[in-house]
């Protein structure tokens, strides 16, 4: 039997990862880069929360795997995502909303 584990996408590699969401530049990136544009999605407040694996899929498709144009933060009331670009974090609130109480 094979076992198949999620990609370290920090590092690159094929291997289980026990790391936090944090903004930690790894070899191989920018290290000068930021993410500084957030986009939050509360899961109780926002209609589009209940398809929240849809919105998840959506970001993948457009903007890539978390580490270079975005990362994201989760816990049990929200889930953020951290753009590098104000169009990115513009795109993706222009599609989903944002629950960031802040003007873009």
């Amino acid at each position: 039997m094979t076992l198949i584990v999620p990609p370290d996408y920090h590092a690159g590699k094929w291997r289980h990862s026990t790391r936090s969401s944090s903004a930690v530049v790894r070899s191989g990136h920018d290290s000068t880069k930021t993410f500084e544009y957030p986009v939050r999605l509360d899961w109780e407040n926002n209609p589009y929360m209940e398809h929240w694996n849809e919105v998840c899929a959506w970001t993948i498709e457009h903007f890539g795997l978390p580490g270079h144009r975005y990362r994201t933060e989760i816990n049990k009331d929200y889930m953020i995502w951290y753009f590098t670009e104000s169009e990115d974090q513009l795109i993706m609130t222009l599609a989903w909303g944002n629950d960031n109480g802040t003007d873009i």
